[in-house]
């Protein structure tokens, strides 16, 4: 289903790891690089400290990357867990360009890198509530108004944008997931409104497929606060849109872990609905907060 790959900005577990650093574990994995006339391969070392994990990737042509995953809650976290693989593309590849949801949406050249967050079932990693990706890299650059997204695509299929945070360092951006799946930086000249109405369905959607997971009082009272928000945005009230979002993931995170189910695991064989649900309300609040402030 594609709804299961699926931060409120003002919610979310610290990007910086827990204060005391009690174990690291350190390995280096080999991350396959297509190119135009070879296949070369590239180092990317991965490190683990309690319930995040660093990773540092330098690919060919000086194209390199700080990715830091960051968990409310893991268990069996480890550098062979987690199952990070890095590799450059064409940004001209037609199949690759079908995958973006418009024209106006393109892979960036100084910066063709996919990342594939990729957990083997047999790893026995599982966490609870969302995962944060953070993406750092000195190819890109940051202004007010940059048009750089963090997307993300269910094994080979249509990318989705899930940005929720984006900022300078030269560029670093960062989105939240239910689960895993392919992940990349791309150029995204929309306008806000569209990204907003994109956002809007696919929540819907999220809630919608997963109706059966939840009981009838409480789907109700989602479906009501999810609809009072759209009704706000289509009236040209963003802020009560995002307010009644926040409410909406408020109850969500009430209810996790009982109401509402709230695991992934590797074996990749239950829904984690409390991560769908939360990733996908805190990327449609930032693109809210863009068009409350005018920007694109």
């Amino acid at each position: 289903m594609f709804y299961r790959k699926c931060l409120n900005l003002n919610e979310s577990a610290s990007l910086q790891g827990a204060p005391v650093i009690r174990q690291c574990l350190t390995a280096v994995l080999v991350a396959s690089i297509p190119l135009a006339d070879a296949i070369a391969s590239e180092p990317v070392t991965i490190s683990v400290y309690n319930n995040e994990v660093e990773a540092s990737i330098e690919l060919a042509n000086g194209i390199a990357a700080d990715v830091t995953v960051s968990f409310e809650q893991a268990t069996g976290l480890s550098a062979t867990a987690i199952g990070i693989d890095a590799e450059l593309v064409d940004p001209g590849d037609p199949m690759l360009l079908a995958r973006l949801p418009a024209s106006l949406v393109s892979v960036p050249a100084a910066f063709p890198l996919l990342l594939t967050i990729e957990p083997p079932a047999e790893g026995g990693l599982s966490f609870l509530g969302v995962a944060t990706v953070e993406i750092h890299t000195h190819n890109l650059g940051y202004s007010v108004g940059s048009p750089f997204r963090l997307y993300v695509a269910e094994d080979g299929g249509e990318f989705e944008d899930i940005t929720d945070q984006a900022g300078s360092g030269s560029y670093r951006v960062r989105g939240s997931q239910g689960e895993f799946s392919e992940f990349m930086i791309v150029a995204d000249l929309r306008a806000a409104t569209e990204a907003v109405q994109e956002k809007y369905a696919r929540l819907d959607g999220i809630l919608s497929a997963n109706r059966g997971l939840v009981n009838s009082n409480l789907y109700s009272d989602l479906t009501t606060l999810l609809s009072a928000s759209y009704t706000a945005y289509k009236s040209a009230d963003e802020v009560t849109a995002i307010q009644t979002l926040d409410d909406f993931s408020a109850l969500v995170r009430s209810n996790a872990g009982g109401a509402v189910p709230n695991m992934w695991r590797s074996r990749d064989d239950i829904v984690n609905l409390d991560g769908l649900l939360r990733a996908a309300t805190s990327t449609l609040r930032y693109s809210l907060t863009l068009l409350a402030n005018d920007l694109p």
